[in-house]
């Protein structure tokens, strides 16, 4: 149990509050396995077959969508309260055992300037006192909370112990998967990945940070593997990878996605490289300026990381076009409705259906492909216009020099 004690002004102190860290550990395994019972039961708008209907028919006014996003958002943060509660948890826990590691051993009745040889019952009495003492460390190591973020209890980094406040029996069940990680990061659906980046946005969102520095600071590390782990809208492939693996494999697996070192994972190939080059010039060209002013000056990165935008409305076309088929693609692209997000996929069409018209290609194997990546590296551009520095800014320049 942890003690924390406060003086009164009078310098005094007064009465000593304290925290049950087993039964605060207890409960937040409670509220987690609540949480994810909630998320996993909680009934779906888009789900129901008479709200369906109604959509179809122009009538809810973008309801379902609405509703389901306000559920994934309540999710999230009733995870994330799991997540603070669990790191007061162990600060109280880790500010008590730094206070009893500075407390002075007391000193015997005989220490001093008595040279006496010590007596036969003073011998005893100090085995007893080594004893006493070894009790107490065994006591402090049994003390120590263990967190509650996810049902496996094994949500904390090894190596890292100081960092996540857990137990050596703990650490020592996790390993460092981050080539797995990343590979399942690789080949992860356009969906989960846009459910990766909703959940990450919405932690730095409360946080009060950007997504560079919630990746970059691994004072988040436990958060962002609690609440993927425990996110029933994830594969449970990739939540048991969460689960086996450290806080330090999954932030930094994530943080190569979203700095675009894990190319894979962002869609980025010719076809992709060649529509963000093309797009940028446009940009470059309406606003009297260049393609590397864009990337070399404070206005030019300052309108570059503005145009990057418009890709969040591209990824959200190319995540209902895995449901939506061919027939959407087709009916965007002779649409003569304009918008820049449209005109972003009409290019891309352009440059990936080569000689085909856009119907042979809106059929085609490669067309979901093809897509599924123009979905992916809209999630990672429209990401780095929320990053804090210029660092967003040159690794999209590296990346794009590359291809």
């Amino acid at each position: 149990m942890a003690q924390v004690a406060t003086s009164d002004t009078g310098g005094g102190t007064k009465e000593s509050t304290t925290v049950n860290i087993e039964n605060l550990s207890s409960a937040i395994s409670s509220w987690s396995s609540a949480v994810n019972s909630f998320s996993a039961a909680a009934p779906k708008a888009s789900s129901c077959s008479g709200l369906t209907t109604l959509e179809s028919a122009g009538l809810c006014n973008g309801f379902p969508a609405n509703y389901d996003s306000m559920l994934s958002s309540l999710s999230t943060f009733l995870s994330s309260v799991t997540s603070t509660i669990e790191t007061y948890c162990n600060s109280v826990y880790e500010a008590d055992k730094a206070t009893e590691d500075e407390m002075p051993e007391e000193e015997g009745a005989g220490d001093g300037d008595d040279d006496t040889a010590p007596t036969d019952d003073k011998k005893e009495d100090d085995k007893k006192d080594d004893n006493k003492d070894e009790d107490k460390d065994k006591d402090k190591d049994k003390k120590k909370p263990k967190g509650g973020g996810n049902n496996n209890n094994n949500n904390n980094d090894k190596g890292n112990n100081d960092d996540y406040g857990i137990t050596g029996e703990e650490s020592d069940t996790l390993t460092d998967n981050l080539q797995l990680q990343s590979n399942a990061l690789s080949t992860m659906s356009l969906n989960d990945l846009s459910k990766v980046a909703s959940i990450l946005s919405k932690l730095a969102a409360a946080n009060n940070v950007t997504i560079d520095e919630l990746l970059g600071n691994k004072v988040y590390a436990q958060q962002i593997r609690s609440l993927l782990t425990n996110s029933g809208a994830l594969s449970e492939s990739y939540r048991n990878l969460l689960a086996e693996g450290t806080a330090d494999a999954c932030q930094t697996a994530l943080k190569n996605v979203f700095n675009g070192k894990n190319t894979d994972a962002i869609g980025l190939n010719t076809d992709t490289t060649k529509l963000m080059k093309s797009y940028l010039e446009d940009i470059a060209t309406a606003n009297n300026t260049t393609y590397d002013a864009l990337f070399e000056t404070d206005d030019g990165k300052t309108l570059l990381k503005k145009s990057l935008q418009e890709f969040t409305s591209v990824s959200e076309f190319a995540n209902a076009f895995e449901t939506d088929g061919a027939n959407s693609l087709s009916d965007l692209y002779k649409s003569t409705e304009e918008s820049k997000s449209k005109s972003i996929v009409k290019k891309f069409v352009d440059i990936s259906k080569g000689a085909n018209d856009v119907d042979t290609f809106a059929v085609s194997a490669d067309a979901k492909t093809s897509i599924s990546n123009l979905g992916k590296m809209s999630i990672y551009a429209s990401n780095l216009s929320t990053y804090k520095d210029d660092s967003g800014v040159e690794a999209l320049r590296n990346l794009l020099n590359k291809w």
